[in-house]
Formats: structure tokens, C-alpha cells, sequence
């Protein structure tokens, strides 16, 4: 046998491994409320993760449309410093974002941590 077909049944018997008749084991389903909240939180982040890629994507292909050369033009475009308010934006944005991401897990952390024991009086 070559690599190449050992490589397609040994992939395909590790993906045949992660099937099972019993649902009730996929991460999907929450069986306590730590794990919920811990779903939660996944589903927060990756949706923002999802949001800031379709963001930059967009950015991208609209300035690969808008700053292509055009036909007949061989003059240098003008350089500019920049914009500042812009330049404000995308950096103040991933600071905010990057501050949730810090204190919305912290706070998700803290309730489904251990309980602090009681005081016991002298």
C-alpha cells in the first residue's frame, strides 16, 4: 500500500472513532450549569471572532477593488500621512474588544468557581 491510501484509512478511521449512536456525548449539550456557562462563552467569543474576520475580509477586498492601477495610468498615486480619526478607530476597537475578552471570561470564571469557605466565629 502506498502513504497516501494508509494516510485515507488511518484519517478515516480517526473521524469513524468520533462517531457515536449516543448524542447525549457531543460538547454541544450542556449537562450542568458550568458547562453552560462555559458554552456561552465560547459562543460569544467565536462569534466576535467570526464578525472581526468577515470585517477584515471585507476591508481587504474593497481596497484591493478601489486601489487597483487603471488602465493608461502609469503616474505614482499621491502619498498621504494618513487619517487620524480612522487611525483613532482601529486602534481604540481592538482594545475594546480585547478588554471584554479579558473581563467577560474572569467574571464567567468567578461564578462557576469554588465557593470561598465561611468565616467560623471564635
Amino acid at each position: 500500500m502506498t502513504l497516501r491510501k494508509w494516510f485515507f484509512l488511518l484519517s478515516t478511521a480517526v473521524l469513524l472513532a468520533g462517531c457515536t449512536a449516543n448524542p447525549a456525548t457531543t460538547i454541544f449539550n450542556t449537562n450542568s450549569s458550568i458547562a453552560a456557562q462555559k458554552a456561552q462563552l465560547f459562543d460569544v467569543l467565536f462569534w466576535m471572532g467570526v464578525v472581526v474576520f468577515l470585517l477584515v475580509v471585507g476591508i481587504l477586498i474593497l481596497a484591493i477593488l478601489r486601489g487597483r492601477r487603471k488602465p493608461g495610468d502609469t503616474a505614482e498615486p499621491y502619498q498621504n500621512h494618513g487619517h487620524v480619526r480612522l487611525g483613532n478607530i482601529w486602534t481604540v476597537v481592538p482594545l475594546l474588544l480585547v478588554a471584554y475578552i479579558f473581563f467577560y471570561p474572569r467574571t464567567n470564571h468567578e461564578m462557576c468557581g469554588p465557593r470561598r469557605p465561611r468565616k467560623k466565629g471564635i
